[in-house]
């Protein structure tokens, strides 16, 4: 039977012991298919791409998709039909693309390229840009990248973080076939719990910040209900200081480190400013015996971070008297092509490693930034 279906019309069908369609007069080939059971469904009713006979395919109970979605759709169908496309490959190929747009690894990029890098590159939104991304683009997109973000569990993510926890990045990558090799196979496995820790925060923030921004499908973060001081332990307090003894073996490291990591690591003892303040020092922020960092570059939340202004000493102008002037930019302290010889080109732990020699347990930058605000650089000066 062939009739203009309305909801009226619809509504008004009864079951009967034998399912039934009524064709629709309004677009040919969408068909209400009523079962015994009463369930009144939508079915396109055609031969399709590939098929000897016309066969019914159900675009959706009547309820659950209104009639004039049924009637969009069927002719979407048809208009594919008509072109020898199979309607079902095609909502696959869709569906294939929404979970590729939300993929760890896409949001991930959506997350860094809008939130952590932003416009510029060159003057990122966040200070720790660099190291958020090195730590998403080398250990959790390897790890979790191909993976629905609205698929991952607790138990999934934290499961590699915990082993990272235990025996370090590097092992716990091969162990779980992420890497195939050893990146430094001479280092011995030890406990990297701050890593994991860091990890686990970096994952939190992709989740909340995909939540608040909307259109991942997601709507909660797996890791609310874990305790990241439970499994992964407390965070250490530094607050070491380098003895006499320790300062003079990390200025030792120093003066075996090749320019101009040797100059960033002398800039960062005489100055107690973080690594990376001192890495990116600028040209253009000098004049005469003052340095002023710009805002941009000093340590804040929620725009409340300001411009410092640190006096040049004499130690800190025979640094940068030391250092010639480059001609492909305007960093003090450039690598090839003029870039900064910040974190994300050098190697601190080289530094670290020959200072640790000497028995001393703390990062050698932050040790040496604290012992600064106390004068105990003038002990090397």
């Amino acid at each position: 039977m062939k009739t203009a279906l309305t909801d009226r019309a619809i509504k008004a069908m009864r079951k009967s012991a034998r399912a039934y369609d009524v064709h629709d007069a309004v677009v040919p080939g969408l068909s209400l298919n009523v079962l015994p059971s009463g369930l009144k469904r939508f079915v396109v009713l055609t031969r399709f791409p590939g098929a000897k006979h016309p066969t019914r395919r159900a675009l959706g109970a009547y309820g659950a998709i209104t009639l004039e979605k049924a009637r969009t759709t069927a002719r979407q169908w048809l208009e594919l039909i008509g072109r020898g496309i199979d309607p079902a490959e095609q909502v696959e190929e869709e569906r294939r693309k929404r979970e590729r747009a939300t993929t760890f690894a896409a949001v991930v990029d959506d997350y860094l390229a809008r939130e952590i890098v932003g416009l510029n590159p060159e003057r990122p939104n966040k200070r720790s840009a660099a190291k958020i991304k090195q730590a998403l683009a080398d250990v959790l997109v390897p790890l979790f990248g191909s993976r629905p973000i609205t698929a991952l569990t607790a138990d999934e993510i934290m499961r590699p973080i915990e082993l990272i926890g235990s025996v370090g990045t590097d092992r716990a990558l091969v162990k779980l076939g992420v890497r195939k090799k050893l990146r430094r196979p001479q280092r011995k496995a030890r406990p990297s719990p701050e890593q994991g820790r860091a990890l686990f925060t970096f994952v939190e923030m992709v989740f909340n910040w995909a939540i608040d921004h909307g259109g991942y499908g997601l709507d909660r973060n797996p890791l609310d209900r874990v305790s990241k001081t439970r499994r992964l332990g407390r965070s250490v307090k530094r607050d070491h200081i380098l003895n006499d003894e320790e300062l003079a073996a990390f200025t030792l490291a120093i003066e075996r480190l090749p320019a101009p990591h040797r100059d960033v690591y002398r800039m960062l003892l005489h100055s107690g400013l973080r690594l990376n303040e001192a890495a990116r020092a600028r040209w253009n922020e000098i004049e005469g015996d003052i340095w002023t960092i710009g805002s941009e570059r000093m340590k804040g939340k929620n725009g409340e971070a300001r411009a410092h202004v640190v006096p040049l000493t004499p130690a800190l102008h025979k640094v940068f008297d030391a250092v010639p002037r480059g001609t492909r930019g305007d960093y003090v302290f450039s690598v090839k092509g003029g870039a900064a010889a910040d974190r994300a080109r050098h190697r601190p732990h080289q530094v670290d490693a020959r200072r640790r020699d000497a028995g001393a347990p703390a990062s050698a930058c932050q040790g040496a930034r604290r012992g600064r605000r106390q004068g105990r650089a003038a002990a090397v000066a």
